[in-house]
């Protein structure tokens, strides 16, 4: 199983939230929601294999489908934070408000520096912390 077929429908779910939420604002128009439902709509098709055997994965044995989802998070978060550094510096250059340029880069140094320490936690760790996943956290959601 690829990175993206283990993070496919958590992906969907929290996206499928978000939506929802953005259809209570009042300040967005109806054109702004039917394009973020239409690109939805779209992603949903484009990747609906892959959510079909997610969700069957989920109702098969869902304990395991959960740990494979926290894993898998932790997985694509090493690349999210490599695709969207460049990005953001480009974006913090061309900024025209420093406070948010500040704010972004404060976000962005915390959340790495948070995925350092828990990348070396875990390796440091491995062990114990896939005991935990494999045995404890099955066996509590089990019940």
């Amino acid at each position: 199983m690829t990175i993206i077929d283990q993070i496919t429908l958590p992906i969907f779910i929290f996206w499928g939230i978000g939506l929802i939420l953005v259809f209570f604002r009042r300040d967005l128009d109806l054109l702004w929601k039917s394009l973020f439902l239409l690109i939805y709509a779209f992603y949903i098709l484009q990747f609906f294999p892959e959510i079909l055997l997610g969700y069957q994965r989920l109702v098969g044995n869902y304990p395991k489908e959960i740990v494979s989802w926290i894993k898998g998070i932790g997985k694509v978060f090493y690349y999210f934070l490599l695709i969207v550094w460049p990005v953001l510096l480009v974006r913090v250059f061309y900024s025209a408000s420093g406070y948010l340029s500040f704010l972004t880069i404060r976000l962005m140094v915390f959340a790495t520096f948070l995925y350092w320490v828990l990348f070396y936690c875990f390796v440091f760790f491995s062990a114990e912390i896939n005991n935990f996943f494999n045995i404890t956290l099955i066996r509590f959601l089990t019940l």
